[in-house]
């Protein structure tokens, strides 16, 4: 936790809380960063019943962005 618990890390966290309309969890479990982001939104899962339109779209790219910056925040593609 030490080494992850950076102030560029904890920036990182700070703008997620202005960018999702949520709580926001973080917690070590095992070694393990799990971080939750409850928002009442499943933007990953889509409803098959409606045409997919451009602002579903939208949402779910915005949604793949946070988990892009977290990933790249704590380098995990290096």
């Amino acid at each position: 936790a030490f080494y992850l618990l950076t102030p560029h890390f904890m920036e990182l966290i700070e703008s997620l809380t202005v960018r999702v309309e949520g709580q926001i969890s973080i917690a070590f479990v095992n070694g393990v960063l799990n971080i939750a982001i409850h928002n009442k939104q499943n933007a990953f899962e889509p409803t098959i019943f409606m045409p997919l339109t451009s602002n579903i779209e939208e949402e779910i790219k915005s949604q793949a962005k946070i988990i892009k910056d977290v990933i790249d925040a704590l380098k995990l593609d290096e």
